[in-house]
């Protein structure tokens, strides 16, 4: 039997070098050829072989797949008129906390909520703490 594996994001070299480490294509009635040009292999031999075989394939290129897509990225700002840390300070025997941008951020990342919503016509500004001096 024959079959045609593709993949989305697992390189062909990548695959059949781990298979060949793992010692998966040392028995006689399984064998895995790449495709050149494409992103498949073919795979031949007994049929215990070609679902095993496609189903690492599947497992691996999912792997892959997911580790992409939960990458993270990390960019730092210099802050030119604003402070990342909450400023106090006493104004008229009252503690004045002006939140600064990691706490904005933080609450903004507690109620998945962007910046630009709205509520039911009101802008989302509306809700934050109001100051008069």
């Amino acid at each position: 039997k024959h079959q045609v594996i593709t993949f989305n994001i697992l390189s062909t070299g990548r695959f059949i070098h781990y298979l060949r480490s793992q010692n998966i294509l040392s028995s006689p009635g399984c064998e895995v050829k790449e495709i050149t040009g494409t992103r498949a292999v073919e795979v031949s031999g007994v049929p215990s072989c070609l679902t095993r075989i496609s189903q690492l394939a599947s497992v691996l290129d999912n792997a892959l797949i997911k580790r992409k897509d939960s990458a993270v990225s990390v960019s730092i700002y210099t802050l030119k008129y604003a402070t990342a840390m909450d400023t106090q300070y006493q104004y008229r025997d009252q503690s004045v906390v002006v939140p600064g941008v990691v706490s904005v951020l933080r609450e903004m990342s507690k109620t998945s909520v962007p910046a630009s919503s709205t509520t039911n016509g009101s802008p989302a500004t509306q809700a934050l703490p109001m100051f008069a001096a």
